[in-house]
């Protein structure tokens, strides 16, 4: 970027943040000019990246870029600030603990899941204890699927 001014490159800087958020949250394609700018630009300002990760709200089971907001504007506004920030605490700690162990699945676990007997609710509870969360469970148990077997008289 030859010859830009200082508020050129922020403009840039400012445009990769957006999309990295947009990223973040809807998985969009990079375009590689864009990429290629970004790249190539120092940061003006020299301050470190912050790393941060969408948390799960416990309560709404949506994923927010800002979790504390989240919770005083909606789902805890009655709550207090010490309560709400122990969750959001919570929050960054299942996170860490996803990022770290919940992306790799022993063949041998996968392989116990699909033997048991109620598949599907194994499943959902080894997702859970991994820090996923899973919505839209019935509230009444799936029936297990019977082979029709016509009746011989």
């Amino acid at each position: 970027m030859k010859n830009s001014s200082e508020a050129d490159i922020l403009a840039v800087v400012e445009s990769a943040k957006r999309a990295a958020s947009n990223l973040m949250r809807t998985g969009r394609v990079w375009e590689y000019s864009l990429l290629s700018r970004i790249m190539k630009s120092p940061d003006p300002i020299g301050r470190q990246p912050r790393s941060r990760n969408f948390l799960l709200c416990p309560i709404c089971k949506k994923t927010h870029w800002s979790l504390p907001v989240h919770l005083r504007r909606s789902c805890m506004r009655t709550s207090s600030e010490a309560d709400i920030l122990a969750v959001v605490e919570s929050a960054k700690r299942v996170v860490s603990n996803l990022l770290r162990t919940g992306r790799v699945w022993e063949y041998s676990l996968l392989s116990r899941i699909m033997q048991s007997p109620d598949t599907i609710g194994r499943m959902i509870e080894e997702l859970e204890s991994r820090g996923n969360a899973v919505v839209g469970i019935p509230t009444e148990a799936p029936t297990a699927a019977v082979p029709a077997v016509p009746d011989v008289p």
